[in-house]
């Protein structure tokens, strides 16, 4: 069986675009698997610092982990209430 030029050219051209897509998409799962496993130890910092924090300053330390801010909450005759 032979094939015409153009069609071995639509071959080529259509391999070339599968293999450069699959390196592409196999490199953009190593950098997924990089990027999970830096957002696990990065949470694991923020649980213990958060733990380090909260039994320097007490149960009362309330720490937004979107903002960063922190506050402690006073007790009043109703409980806790934040200040």
């Amino acid at each position: 069986m032979k094939l015409r030029r153009e069609e071995l050219d639509e071959l080529r051209s259509i391999l070339a675009i599968r293999r450069e897509n699959t390196q592409t998409i196999g490199l953009l799962e190593m950098e997924k698997g990089r990027l999970v496993a830096q957002s696990l130890a990065n949470e694991a910092q923020y649980n213990s610092l958060q733990h380090r924090l909260m039994e320097k300053y007490g149960e009362n330390l309330e720490i937004d982990p979107d903002t960063g801010k922190v506050k402690i909450k006073k007790e009043t005759n109703e409980g806790l209430k934040k200040v």
